[in-house]
């Protein structure tokens, strides 16, 4: 028999307040068979909406990866049930952290949903709005340390937990599966707080591997049910209507407002696929929209993979949702302030603005001249923006006007930042 607690963290502790106030006291049903009946939209298995506790979780829908793509992930958390977590505009060696959650469960042959709830019941990371201690995200998954011991220096970081609960996750499925495991499908065990369960599939076998304590209503495999039941119906109500069905066989045309006919629907598509940017929300993109400076400084981190940066030193961004991406953009030299010690993060991107700062980051400088009728030679931008428009990677906003001032529409910075880099646009023919 494998020894107790000598790896994951149990979890004993109990439900942060954060993730209580947003589970239904309606769901504490306890019993012990299949649960309720699952849903299926969007052809993908569901979690039970009722707590079963010897089946809270199918095989089905812990081993779906295809459950929801790196963008969704990242729509999720831009619009997560609880507001917008900090983790939307946080990165990992210069990647999203929604693209590092989705790559271990593909990796580890995991839903992508089951370790974005996993963090939210470890240390309430999803339901943060601002960035939580570092203890806490040293210790998002629980995972290397057990309840009553120091962590294991080695799985300390936001990086190291996810790839150790993806890792564990699939070796307490796999040791389930061949018989190894102290927790299998179809044999009793008692749990910490003393309930008989006989697992009814590998998942819970799993579950109550990494968490051995049931705690209805308060923490432990309840838990662990309630925050994944939460973020499925979050997926399937907010995050995915129209998106599924949408995309084809191809993965093409992942958002219902952005047909293929869209000039900027190419790069759009290419970019979200790198993970650059990802939609707003309800399978949309809202293409039409504009970006605010930190928003754009948040793609622009992404795109470039910027490491962290020294503080800024601008007055309006300490405490800011975007203040470590400002401070990365502003150490790149790829933004600055808007005037004198400030950033003006909420402020809208202008057409200008944009073309200046993909100038800079394509080094890419042209002649002082008048290109458009709107834009003189001794405008501020004039050299960026010819720079830009000679190697066709911009273009103006109307007949021999470039409108500088005007908001940058979501899909045309996407659409410049991609003609800058020369990325391979996406074709669905």
């Amino acid at each position: 028999m494998a020894p107790r607690a000598c790896f994951i963290g149990w979890s004993r502790r109990w439900v942060l307040c954060a993730t209580l106030l947003w589970l239904s006291c309606a769901d504490l049903e306890g019993g012990d068979g299949r649960g309720g009946v699952e849903k299926n939209t969007a052809n993908r298995p569901r979690v039970s909406t009722t707590f079963a506790q010897s089946h809270p979780m199918t095989d089905a829908f812990f081993g779906d990866t295809d459950a929801v793509s790196v963008s969704q992930v990242q729509s999720f958390l831009e619009r997560s049930p609880y507001g917008r977590s900090w983790l939307a505009d946080y990165s990992i060696d210069g990647k999203r952290a929604s693209q590092h959650i989705h790559e271990v469960a593909q990796r580890r042959g995991l839903n992508p949903i089951l370790l974005l709830s996993r963090m939210q019941v470890e240390a309430s990371l999803i339901s943060a709005t601002s960035r939580p201690s570092q203890y806490l995200i040293d210790r998002a998954m629980g995972c290397g340390c057990p309840d009553g011991y120091a962590c294991s220096p080695s799985y300390l970081g936001l990086r190291n937990q996810i790839s150790c609960a993806g890792k564990k996750f699939r070796e307490l499925y796999d040791m389930s599966a061949d018989g190894s495991g102290w927790w299998l499908k179809g044999s009793p065990r008692n749990t910490e707080d003393g309930y008989r369960i006989v697992p009814q599939s590998h998942a819970t076998a799993a579950l109550y591997a990494y968490t051995p304590w049931v705690l209805v209503g308060s923490g432990g495999t309840w838990l662990a049910w309630k925050s994944a039941q939460l973020f499925d119906e979050h997926f399937a109500d907010v995050i995915q209507p129209g998106a599924s069905g949408s995309t084809g066989e191809s993965g093409c045309g992942q958002f219902s407002d952005l047909p293929q006919d869209h000039p900027g629907f190419s790069s759009v598509e290419a970019a979200t696929r790198k993970g650059w940017i990802s939609g707003c929300g309800n399978g949309e993109f809202c293409p039409e929209d504009t970006l605010t400076r930190a928003q754009a400084a948040s793609v622009l981190k992404t795109a470039y993979q910027l490491s962290a940066g020294a503080p800024s030193g601008h007055s309006d961004t300490s405490g800011h949702w975007a203040e470590q991406t400002i401070n990365a953009v502003v150490s790149a030299g790829l933004m600055s302030g808007c005037d004198e010690g400030r950033f003006c993060p909420d402020d809208t991107m202008t057409r200008a603005q944009a073309a200046s700062i993909l100038a800079t980051a394509a080094q890419v400088r042209g002649p002082s001249q008048s290109l458009f009728n709107d834009v003189p030679s001794d405008h501020w931008a004039s050299k960026a923006i010819s720079g830009l428009y000679e190697r066709d990677y911009i273009g103006g906003c109307g007949e021999g006007v470039f409108c500088p001032d005007a908001p940058v529409r979501r899909w045309i910075f996407v659409t410049w930042l991609v003609n800058v880099e020369r990325i391979e646009k996406v074709s669905c023919q």
